[in-house]
């Protein structure tokens, strides 16, 4: 029994890391936590798995998805998938069709003018979305663009078996990121950017 106990510990320590990670950060600029690992095994994603469904939970923030990324990247397609999530989450705690929900579903139908309404939604709201596979730079600063910064304390994780994109994902203008090992026995890293005393 004891062995069963001290794997589920060495599993929820690095859950409770990264949540500490996506809400001890008291600003309010949207922010960004990569998650470098190196197998994409089983454990890796369900301690990400486990904290993105921690946060959902918290209540911190109003819209949650979780998306796995599809190669070649389809910003629409990316969009509709989020918008989805939202709408699903939305009808959820309601219980019935609101209007929250009324304008996500139309734009679930919408192809042209989707990110101007899909920045518009998002506004207001404080938004949290994981990015499942993330493979590079370039498709990174592709999706970037479709978020707005709305200063409601937003985040993005991202997920990638490449140091090089954690990295990039983790950093802003002024400022490199910091690493911190997630599990001791494994190569599974969160970079954030470093808060400016």
């Amino acid at each position: 029994m004891s062995g069963v106990h001290e794997e589920r510990c060495q599993h929820d320590k690095p859950v409770a890391v990264l949540v500490r990670l996506v809400i001890k950060t008291k600003v309010d600029e949207l922010r960004v936590i990569a998650v470098w690992g190196t197998s994409g095994d089983i454990r890796e994603m369900s301690i990400v798995g486990g904290a993105y469904d921690h946060l959902k939970r918290s209540n911190k923030f109003e819209c949650c998805a979780w998306v796995n990324l599809m190669h070649p990247l389809n910003p629409t397609k990316l969009l509709q998938t989020i918008v989805r999530q939202f709408y699903v989450r939305s009808l959820q705690e309601a219980g019935k069709a609101t209007p929250s929900c009324q304008i996500l579903s139309s734009m679930l139908i919408k192809e042209d003018h989707l990110n101007d309404e899909f920045n518009e939604y998002l506004s207001d709201k404080c938004y949290l979305v994981m990015l499942n596979d993330l493979s590079t730079a370039e498709e990174w600063k592709q999706i970037k663009m479709l978020f707005p910064d709305n200063k409601k304390g937003s985040r993005i994780i991202v997920f990638t078996q490449h140091v090089e994109v954690a990295s990039f994902c983790a950093r802003t203008e002024e400022v490199a990121p910091e690493q911190m090992q997630l599990f001791a026995d494994q190569t599974l890293y969160a970079f954030r950017c470093k808060m400016i005393s």
